[in-house]
């Protein structure tokens, strides 16, 4: 990047135990930076804070008896220079998103969040993710197929839809039923909520709940399996679109709540949802949390060490954990 262009690379260690797991972060203010990093593998996210520059992209590091292997996301390698300084060059965007309103498609829709996961599922891993400002995300994406999930932050009209994106040996990305436009962007519509939702205090209703979380799982083949979720705006608000069919709707509270997950059951029929024990104030369910009523003790045998420990759940459930020493 531009050496005045403000960088950040956020690192995640790859393991085949743990899978992907944070390890650091660098702040390149001047497009230059460094750190120390033991023997692994590594992925690192660049992406530019500049709201013209929404782009992020990734590189694959080795490192092994101190010395690096690191390749772009296109499987091409990347050498150091004499001073042993990785350029990490950015490929040019090959896939540019914006999103429009679905009733009116000549109408963009600011300040979608964008995440693109491997696999048509997105079961196979995060890719890359972008935001779209006023304009349109931009990011590389190499060969393979994709599942790409456009997040709203105007939840009172527009809901989270899903494309599937493949990207052939020519490196052009093609989504099935979208024609991408002659500027080069692919415009999605976003989906029409029907299933709108407010997170409140179980002990007033009329304070809500903000960074909580909403799990939404169909019933498919006799389990509840197909999951999807939403996270909540600065006024507790959230919206989703759900086809027909049967979900289990679990609440999840802010790390920081003093109250735990709660479950509701839901059935939607004909595009319309109804949500057992859960009331309608000005056209949104509101959803609650539960208020903890256990806490207790876990012990655990069979093991060398002695040890004692906090640990908090889920569904933030803070138990002492006492580890026997035999």
């Amino acid at each position: 990047l531009p050496i005045s262009t403000p960088t950040f690379v956020n690192i995640n260690r790859i393991t085949s135990s743990k899978g992907k797991e944070y390890e650091a972060w660098i702040n390149a203010i001047k497009g230059v930076s460094s750190i120390f990093l033991s023997d692994g593998n590594y992925e690192l996210n660049v992406s530019s804070t500049l709201p013209t520059l929404n782009i992020q992209l990734n590189f694959y590091l080795t490192v092994s008896n101190g010395t690096f292997s690191l390749k772009s996301d296109a499987n091409e390698t990347i050498a150091p220079d004499t001073n042993g300084v990785f350029d990490l060059k950015i490929s040019e965007p090959n896939f540019k998103v914006k999103a429009i309103d679905p009733g009116s498609p000549a109408t963009s829709v600011n300040n979608v969040s964008i995440d693109v996961q491997k696999g048509e599922n997105g079961d196979l891993g995060y890719q890359t993710g972008g935001w779209t400002g006023t304009s349109f995300a931009q990011m590389f994406l190499p060969q393979g197929i994709f599942k790409i999930n456009l997040w709203p932050n105007d939840t009172d009209n527009f809901a989270q839809k899903s494309y599937v994106v493949s990207v052939g040996q020519n490196g052009i990305p093609t989504i099935a039923g979208i024609t991408v436009g002659s500027d080069g962007v692919f415009n999605l519509p976003l989906a029409v909520p029907n299933f709108k939702f407010k997170i409140v205090n179980p002990n007033d209703q009329t304070i809500p709940l903000i960074q909580s979380w909403v799990n939404y799982c169909k019933k498919v083949n006799g389990k509840y399996s197909q999951c999807d979720g939403r996270g909540t705006n600065d006024k507790g608000v959230g919206a989703a679109k759900l086809d027909d069919g049967d979900y289990l709707i679990n609440v999840y509270p802010d790390f920081r709540s003093a109250f735990v997950m709660k479950t509701y059951s839901a059935t939607v029929v004909n595009g319309v949802v109804s949500v057992t024990g859960a009331n309608i104030v000005d056209s949104r369910f509101q959803l609650t949390l539960d208020i903890p009523n256990v806490s207790g003790t876990i012990l655990v045998s069979g093991r060398s060490e002695e040890h004692t420990s906090e640990l908090q759940s889920r569904q933030y459930l803070v138990c002492r954990l006492l580890l026997e020493k035999k």
